[in-house]
């Protein structure tokens, strides 16, 4: 299949049906977009989001002319007469969200997590038409009218590092775009879902996606003069099939680097359009929290790895650890696996031995600040502590070690009978 290229609903265009336009020697529609996106989200689940696109829109039309007019499109040096570049500030989108498992307190190993959101975006950007050999497509910084948005997020684990992604997008125009003598035109909605796993190869610092995407536009209208009707628009519309990866590396300091790759492998048309070819998209983003600056002289302190004999590393800690009991203080997060078959394990233990109590610690959603404050170089989860009598550390284990903890804990002074109860307590 060749990509950027001239499709109609029954495949690629042939020269002679391009030769029925006009004798199409070379075209292009070049975009370059740079995003800037801002945005807070609050502890109870709500969020905002304000998206600045600048882009560069270009078009190169080079063609022989019409029939039975030879180099009616070049200069003496052979160079197209109609190329233009168009630049500025695009259209710009701010969303409203909501994470809803938050706001209603969904709990569980595999709850999903849902997010919805809903927006608008303001015709910024100046909608230019650049035109190709049937005047008809063109490269634009903006779209000229108002779009409502609404979308859906839901994610969850299925196993041990991976997990699952389903995205859906819908978006609404309002307004119609007018021209000389009576011309106008209108968009059409448009949808996008795209679904596909996700893995985590590093916990907390090495994520991957993959995913199917099919994106839906519905061809809008127009009116060429104000004596013709108002009918559907020939060369717009229809349906595209993507596959995309997605990499997602997060570095110190709040950054993360992410890398999207996406392959377009069908499509449905309608009309005569130029459909994309491959293409690579790049970002990185900073997020900050005023915890995590309000905490940076304890980050610091906290820096070296907790040693065995050292105390609690945080109050938070220290106010777990039983009085003349050995304490062991499970971290767990509900995206680790390990977490959730590690959990039972401790509580039979600790049901089956009264001198030892369990405290387990909810760092689902900690910061990079809070992971830094309270597990020091530990690179992910679980991790479990096990503090003796005194209050001083005996081991701190990471990763598949955890399962051998009992190996760790000391042997009761005296045997006793087990107690009614588990001595578990949980810590959000």
């Amino acid at each position: 299949m060749a990509w950027d290229d001239f499709y109609n609903q029954d495949g690629a265009l042939t020269s002679q049906r391009k030769s029925e336009f006009v004798q199409t020697s070379d075209w292009q529609l070049r975009m370059h977009l740079l995003t800037l996106q801002g945005g807070i989200d609050l502890p109870f689940g709500l969020g905002a989001s304000v998206v600045l696109p600048f882009v560069q829109a270009g078009s190169t039309r080079a063609w022989d002319g019409l029939k039975g007019t030879p180099n009616a499109g070049f200069d003496e040096a052979g160079t197209p007469l109609t190329s233009s570049t168009d630049r500025g500030v695009g259209d710009i989108e701010a969303r409203l969200r909501a994470d809803v498992g938050t706001l209603v307190g969904w709990k569980g190993a595999f709850a999903p997590r849902v997010n919805v959101n809903v927006g608008a975006v303001a015709p910024t950007g100046h909608f230019i038409v650049k035109g190709d050999f049937d005047d008809s497509r063109y490269a634009s910084v903006g779209r000229g009218v108002w779009w409502a948005t609404g979308g859906i997020d839901v994610s969850g684990p299925v196993h041990e590092r991976v997990g699952y992604l389903v995205q859906g997008v819908i978006r609404k125009p309002f307004g119609t775009l007018h021209g000389v003598d009576g011309y106008l035109f209108r968009w059409g909605p448009e949808v996008r879902l795209t679904a596909g796993p996700t893995f985590q190869i590093l916990p907390g610092r090495l994520m991957a996606a993959l995913g199917v995407e099919w994106q839906w536009r519905d061809p809008g209208e127009e009116r060429i003069t104000s004596s013709l009707p108002v009918e559907p628009f020939p060369n717009g519309g229809g349906s595209f099939y993507s596959a995309t990866a997605t990499v997602q590396v997060q570095l110190p300091g709040g950054f993360s680097w992410l890398v999207n790759a996406r392959l377009p492998f069908g499509f449905d048309v309608l009309g005569i359009q130029p459909v994309a070819g491959p293409g690579i998209f790049t970002g990185v983003t900073w997020s900050w929290s005023p915890a995590s600056a309000n905490d940076g002289k304890e980050i610091v302190a906290q820096a070296k790895a907790l040693q065995p004999g050292d105390a609690a590393p945080t109050p938070l800690i220290a106010g777990l650890l039983a009085p003349g009991k050995v304490t062991i203080v499970d971290y767990w997060a509900e995206w680790c696996e390990p977490c959730k078959k590690l959990a039972p394990e401790l509580e039979r233990f600790a049901t089956g031995r009264p001198d030892v109590a369990l405290r387990k610690v909810d760092a689902t959603d900690w910061t990079p600040a809070e992971m830094a404050t309270h597990l020091a170089a530990v690179p992910g989860l679980p991790a479990v502590d096990i503090y003796g009598a005194d209050g001083r550390l005996i081991v701190r284990l990471v990763g598949p070690p955890c399962f051998g903890y009992a190996d760790h804990v000391p042997k009761p002074a005296a045997a006793v009978d087990a107690p009614a109860s588990p001595t578990a307590t949980e810590i959000p």
